[in-house]
């Protein structure tokens, strides 16, 4: 019997069942030359972003307008003239107004930025409520296309392993062809077991064919609801999703926690689908006063070192605030430049907290104790 339950009560259902690491990644998968292969195709698709983000884009357009397609997922191929743009366009043109006195290219540039992002047809997930759906995060979420293309190769991945344990074959060989092949399924694939058919034991076989894209898209995306008895590897999927995008705001929340903590004006643009934070690159603003004017700085906020401020730096600002996540003390903190910890920067070095005023407790005159009923008693 299957039980059909919404998409919040199912991530709910089997993040609390999991009880999970902040970020479990490629350690979703429980064979350890799958979870090897994971953590060698994220490395690559880490460091080279820029370059398979379209490509992933690409896959996700020809999968939603397939006919032979079976997820409920709708896709929207976004324009100028959409609605969800003109509000988030016109979000960015009042951010641009308020940092232009920091930033006074800031109207030239994000123009610019715009019509780049125009230039890269852009896609839009809404699930089967018209709500928005985790999966417009996959294209720059390299943990979740890393479990993607595990899942994609997992029976290829056994073969090969089978070999390798008596033939050195590590995954760095052959990572970047097989990704390759992901990506274009044209492309012969390599098969990185030399001299294979020579083994005298003729334990081997000439590499599984993949599955198809509609196919393996077809069991990951779900149908219009999800299902409690869902595969493992639809489970590893929504998981890398969830938690890297979980991971990003649990980091914006503590910033902002910080910053009201200590009573620092700010401006937040983090949240899904904020064409602030996509097209900018911006999180927060930051107000001081500088020559009795407003003065805004741009902040943003990453939650490892991996993470690029590619974004933000294209603004040539005279001050711009790019925090990251680190520990001090076994304690979650900020490092920002070559300071670590948040109240030094911003306390200290940089004097944006506001001095909370402390109410004065004066004791009472000796006459007024003396006339008081404490006294009489």
């Amino acid at each position: 019997m299957k039980y059909l339950i919404t998409e919040s009560q199912y991530r709910k259902l089997f993040l609390e069942e999991r009880k999970p690491k902040e970020i479990e990644g490629c350690y979703v998968f429980n064979d350890m030359n799958q979870r090897d292969f994971c953590k060698v195709i994220q490395d690559e698709l880490s460091n080279n972003l820029d370059l398979y983000q379209p490509k992933m884009e690409s896959l996700l357009k020809q999968y939603f307008s397939s006919e032979e397609k079976k997820s409920k997922i709708q896709m929207e191929v976004l324009s100028q003239d959409a609605d969800i743009v003109k509000k988030g366009f016109n979000d960015i043109d009042e951010i641009t107004k308020k940092i232009s006195k920091n930033c006074p290219k800031s109207k030239e540039v994000a123009a610019r930025m715009k019509k780049n992002w125009l230039s890269k047809y852009k896609l839009y997930f809404k699930d089967h409520a018209g709500e928005y759906h985790l999966l417009n995060r996959l294209d720059t979420n390299y943990t979740a296309m890393a479990v993607l293309i595990t899942i994609y190769y997992r029976e290829l991945i056994n073969q090969v392993r089978v070999w390798a344990s008596r033939k050195h074959t590590p995954t760095i060989r052959f990572a970047n062809d097989w990704i390759a092949h992901f990506f274009n399924p044209s492309t012969q694939l390599l098969d990185p077991r030399k001299g294979w058919e020579k083994d005298i034991l003729k334990s081997q076989s000439p590499l599984i064919k993949p599955p198809s894209h509609v196919s393996l898209f077809d069991d990951l995306f779900d149908s219009q609801e999800f299902v409690v008895q869902q595969s493992e590897e639809q489970k590893n999927f929504m998981l890398a999703l969830q938690q890297v995008r979980d991971k990003g705001f649990k980091t914006e929340d503590l910033f902002k926690r910080r910053l009201d903590k200590y009573g620092i004006e700010n401006e937040r643009y983090s949240y899904d689908f904020s064409f602030v934070d996509m097209v900018l690159g911006i999180d927060f603003l930051i107000k001081q006063k500088k020559g009795g004017e407003d003065y805004w700085v741009p902040v943003q906020v990453k939650s490892t070192f991996k993470e690029k401020f590619n974004l933000i730096d294209m603004f040539q600002c005279t001050k711009v605030i790019k925090p990251e996540l680190i520990k001090i003390n076994g304690s979650d903190d900020f490092k920002i430049g070559d300071i670590r910890g948040f109240e030094e920067y911003f306390c200290g070095e940089h004097k944006y907290c506001r001095k909370k005023e402390v109410k004065k407790i004066y004791a009472p005159s000796s006459d007024d104790y003396l006339n008081s009923k404490e006294f009489e008693n």
